[in-house]
């Protein structure tokens, strides 16, 4: 049989049928353009990975363990699983008894109301736009539940492409000029969101990237906490960067992810 040099989901098109593999072709060159994207990249020699998203095309979600899989904590995999998702980051920040520390709206439904912490002083915000959702990141005096899907309260990390880090806000010293995992949504100039995680910076390190690429960012759980997924289009990523030791400790072969109370999924608009 005589193939062309299309190769289209992993496979030449005979001949006969190029028209159709063309158009399979086109609508996958589409989504990879203007869906769903895994960057591998690096900042100052160490990793960064980063998920695109296109809202036109795919919901961002904050879900919670309890919700997607009936337990207090699990695995970001198994948060996102549960959830229907595609792809996924570890979420904010929480309590050893699987309490989140801030507030946490999840499908319309107010899951806790109130900040524990001093320095949790923003809100990754989801509402209703018609056809697309839209996406912000509002500092505490600006946040308003009304008519919001999704929401999550953490730390501010950029706003309008400045650090805003409450580093004096912070119970260790050492927390901001120590290099550790780091995980942040976000959100570009023209109000796309991206998921972002980072290995060996500081927070004035990783602070400086993100001011280059997002007009806002908020922090996520950081340390052992930072995990992510990504199974799309044929492509699967699983990230887990819980410590040796304490993967050890929970019975499992490292690396690992550790299990945590809420994610950030992404999931195809139905």
């Amino acid at each position: 049989m005589d193939y062309t040099n299309q190769n289209v989901l992993g496979k030449k098109c005979p001949s006969q049928e190029f028209g159709y593999c063309q158009v399979l072709f086109n609508e996958k060159s589409k989504r990879e353009e203007k869906g769903l994207k895994l960057i591998k990249g690096n900042y100052q020699g160490n990793d960064v990975y980063t998920i695109q998203i296109d809202s036109t095309l795919f919901d961002v979600e904050v879900v919670t363990a309890r919700t997607t899989i009936g337990k207090t904590f699990a695995e970001t995999k198994q948060i996102m699983t549960g959830g229907d998702g595609i792809a996924a980051i570890n979420g904010g920040y929480y309590h050893a008894n699987g309490k989140n520390s801030g507030w946490l709206i999840e499908n319309g439904k107010i899951v806790k109301n109130t900040n524990d912490e001093d320095e949790i002083n923003a809100y990754f915000v989801v509402r209703d736009a018609g056809n697309k959702k839209e996406y912000s990141i509002v500092k505490e005096e600006e946040f308003n539940s009304a008519k919001v899907i999704f929401a999550l309260s953490a730390i501010s990390y950029i706003k309008d492409h400045k650090l805003d880090f409450p580093c004096s806000l912070m119970k260790r010293a050492e927390y901001c000029p120590e290099k550790s995992q780091r995980a942040v949504i976000g959100i570009k100039d023209d109000g796309e969101v991206d998921l972002v995680i980072s290995k060996n910076l500081s927070v004035y390190e990783f602070g400086d990237y993100l001011s280059k690429n997002y007009k806002d960012a908020i922090s996520l759980d950081s340390g052992g906490s930072v995990s992510m997924e990504y199974h799309f289009d044929g492509k699967d990523e699983s990230i887990g960067w819980e410590y040796k030791a304490l993967c050890k400790k929970a019975g499992k072969n490292w690396p690992c992810q550790r299990n945590i109370p809420n994610a950030i999924i992404v999931k195809e608009k139905v």
